[in-house]
């Protein structure tokens, strides 16, 4: 419940306001300029500041086409397939960040192990398995556009050696 609260009604939960994006959870509109923090968001512009100059990158994640999209100053940069999770594995939705790059990650678990995997957004720290939830490349992966994985976000190779170069700590995610 306290994640839901959403005290200004902007339509991102005071949580996401105060963990996420830093904005103010009582005014919809933390930089005065006229437009609600979640509309400058979607559309690629900084809730933090009145400037139009001053965009965000961020990345989409559209779980019920499987795709990512990401944004560059609100400009498409590429679109591509990708794996989410599958039942009772699913990929949180939901306003994120990538809290760190890694560029290896062992990925094991009871039903799998795919060592050394490169190209690796963590965006979530809390999982079934332990390890966190990233957006990252998934070589043993042979097709995408279709759910598959443990709550991760599945890339192919190409796509997320990109992805991976383009994207800096604290690039907005948004998932739904």
């Amino acid at each position: 419940v306290l994640k839901t609260l959403d005290t200004d009604k902007d339509g991102i939960s005071d949580y996401i306001e105060t963990a996420v994006y830093h904005t103010d959870k009582n005014k919809a509109d933390t930089d005065g300029d006229g437009y609600k923090d979640n509309i400058e968001i979607q559309n690629g512009y900084n809730p933090l500041n009145i400037s139009s100059e001053s965009r965000i990158n961020r990345i989409d994640i559209n779980l019920k086409k499987q795709s990512l999209a990401y944004y560059e100053g609100g400009k498409l940069q590429e679109t591509f397939l990708i794996s989410s999770g599958k039942k009772d594995w699913e990929t949180p939705k939901g306003y994120f960040k990538v809290l760190k790059k890694k560029l290896y990650v062992d990925y094991i678990a009871f039903d799998y192990n795919y060592p050394h995997i490169k190209y690796n957004l963590l965006f979530y720290n809390e999982s079934k398995n332990g390890l966190g939830l990233f957006v990252h490349s998934a070589p043993w992966r042979k097709k995408f556009g279709v759910r598959g994985s443990h709550g991760c976000v599945n890339v192919a190779q190409s796509n997320m050696e990109k992805l991976y170069a383009w994207a800096n700590d604290d690039t907005f995610i948004h998932i739904f």
